[in-house]
């Protein structure tokens, strides 16, 4: 039975990232947790969908993951760079043009590492819109995905964007499509307009539509686990389907 597992795709689930602060901990014990058990089985291979800039598949060991670039330096990150490129982990040079992962992925690939995959890892990184048919291709025939993405940025006061009055009701809406993935909201999932999601800054449009273009019927889903204390709703979710 194939599964996904949705994370948050904030750089601050990974501890040491907010220096002494606590924050996200009950979310990072259950994306920790979920993801264990993501790869306990050693499934044929790992997807990791996240979002980014622009499009790109590669696999994992083709990428540096390092988390310099947001002036967190290697040795104060608890979940240890998983790259073997040279200069990596410790970062003291630069790896190749174009081998640095996303923020995003990155962080996905230190989840993956910490839980203890052994399976091989593809990474595909998604911008706002249509999925290449190789990512909707790469991702149809994973045994198992790990998710990267948040909800709305726009929400409320506390929200790290400009508060937008429509995002309380969008990402109520896809808070329980994710939570609950009926054929009906997999359909809603599947056909988010990306054009709402840039406005509303919803990190996870992208991955959320593909994860549910790919899905099974019916998929067994449920949520693990939500913290809303940064002014974005950061989500844990675990889905399955026949395959």
């Amino acid at each position: 039975m194939p599964t996904a597992v949705i994370v948050p795709q904030t750089a601050l689930l990974v501890p040491g990232v907010a220096g002494r602060s606590e924050v996200l901990t009950a979310v990072r014990t259950a994306a920790l947790a979920a993801s264990r058990e993501l790869v306990a089985e050693r499934p044929a291979r790992v997807v990791l969908l996240a979002p980014a800039a622009e499009n790109r598949a590669a696999p994992a060991d083709e990428l540096c993951t390092s988390l310099v670039g947001l002036g967190v330096p290697e040795h104060a990150v608890g979940w240890p760079a998983p790259c073997g490129l040279a200069g990596c982990p410790a970062h003291e040079s630069s790896p190749p043009h174009g081998a640095h992962a996303g923020v995003a992925a990155a962080v996905g690939l230190r989840l993956l590492a910490a839980a203890g995959v052994t399976s091989p890892v593809s990474v595909v990184e998604l911008a706002p819109g249509e999925p290449s048919a190789g990512a909707s291709e790469l991702a149809s025939r994973a045994d198992a995905l790990l998710v990267l993405g948040s909800l709305s940025a726009r929400h409320g006061e506390r929200a790290p964007r400009a508060a937008d009055p429509r995002a309380p009701e969008v990402d109520a809406r896809l808070a329980a499509d994710l939570s609950a993935a009926s054929p009906e909201a997999i359909d809603r999932l599947a056909s988010f307009d990306p054009g709402l999601a840039e406005q509303l800054d919803v990190g996870g449009a992208a991955t959320f539509a593909l994860l549910a273009r790919v899905a099974g019927r019916p998929t067994i889903s449920e949520l693990l686990a939500r913290d809303d204390s940064l002014g974005v709703a950061h989500l844990v979710a675990r889905w399955r389907w026949a395959a």
